[in-house]
């Protein structure tokens, strides 16, 4: 009888966190269908969406998408959140997924301008989450808001902290395999190369060996920079094969010097110490994307500054092996219940 109460305990267990996850794939699944589009200060049209969680609401993140992305591919991280009790707005960053392109179509192929990923400035990117938050979340949240972003979005979630100072309404913040420092040798000569270079390269073009169609559709599993699990990665080309019109190509010129404008403003010592709030980085020590030999050193230097680091982790962390994804929620858990912001089911 002892068993029977056991094996019943652990079926229902079973079956109510299987309800869960259900209730959350259906939250993520209505968010995506009522995605609407606002239009920014400078005209641009972002894609944007609100996820609303099943459960009680513990607070609500604001997620910062990587580059090259669009809402359909952060399933595997909007879900989890939902499950834990948050809400979550994200949009399509600017010239990307559904949103505005950023490519002139003075001299250009309609291919070009739907899969370069371009722009002039860095900025760009943060004034539109500035304006996002102000006019989107703000007017339409209550309780506490967590900032979140991936990879390129984790740069500029940083960026747009550093600039607001403490005049935002984050209470913390958590970054996935954000952009530090760009994977390419003597990257912080780059600024003063492109500027030279600009004169004879035009910056709305591909950076050399670049096109419209990622690598990613014809990469064998061995040698792909994004996951060591081999099924996560067999679920990301079906989810790029699924919505191949939002998958971008390669970067332009003008995106790189952008870039490496943008990570030096970002190092620079009054931006760092003007990052008060709480804040987690997780890096994967194989991360074949962004460079993380600085991770630590830039964690180090925020005021209140958490490194979670994964050894044989690659760059994204939310489609890794089970052993790896499991620590992430869990320890972001942990990092949201010391900053008071309560914490969620295991994953």
């Amino acid at each position: 009888m002892k068993y029977l109460k056991v094996i019943i305990i652990l079926y229902c267990f079973t079956f109510l966190r299987l309800l869960e996850a259900d209730n959350a794939q259906t939250a993520f699944n209505e968010g995506i269908a009522q995605a609407e589009h606002y239009v920014t200060v400078k005209g641009d049209q972002l894609r944007y969406a609100f996820f609303k969680t099943p459960f009680e609401t513990r607070g609500t993140v604001v997620f910062v998408q990587g580059r090259a992305t669009f809402l359909e591919f952060y399933e595997v991280a909007i879900v989890p959140l939902l499950e834990r009790g948050f809400d979550v707005w994200m949009y399509d960053l600017s010239g990307q997924g559904k949103s505005s392109r950023l490519v002139s179509g003075d001299h250009h192929s309609p291919e070009t301008i739907q899969h370069m990923q371009h722009v002039n400035e860095f900025d760009h990117y943060i004034d539109d989450l500035s304006s996002f938050v102000e006019e989107i979340v703000v007017p339409n949240t209550s309780g506490k808001l967590i900032l979140g972003g991936y990879s390129t979005g984790g740069h500029i979630a940083l960026r747009y902290l550093a600039a607001k100072n403490q005049s935002h309404p984050f209470k913390a913040a958590f970054m996935i395999s954000p952009l530090l420092a760009l994977k390419v040798p003597h990257s912080h000569l780059l600024p003063y190369l492109l500027w030279s270079a600009s004169w004879f390269i035009d910056l709305e073009s591909y950076i050399s060996g670049a096109g419209h169609v990622d690598p990613l559709f014809k990469m064998p599993f061995k040698d792909n920079p994004y996951t060591s699990d081999e099924e996560g990665y067999a679920q990301l080309k079906e989810l790029c094969i699924l919505n191949r019109p939002l998958v971008m190509g390669g970067v332009s010129y003008g995106w790189v010097k952008a870039a490496a404008n943008s990570l030096s403003t970002l190092w620079s010592t009054n931006a760092i110490q003007s990052i008060q709030i709480p804040v987690l980085i997780t890096t994967g020590g194989k991360d074949g994307v962004v460079d993380v030999s600085q991770n630590e050193h830039f964690v180090k230097r925020l005021p209140s500054g958490n490194h979670l680091y994964f050894e044989e982790g690659r760059h994204e962390l939310f489609r890794e092996r089970a052993e790896i994804k499991n620590r992430m929620w869990v320890e972001l858990d942990e990092f949201l219940q010391e900053t008071r912001l309560g914490s969620g089911a295991d994953q």
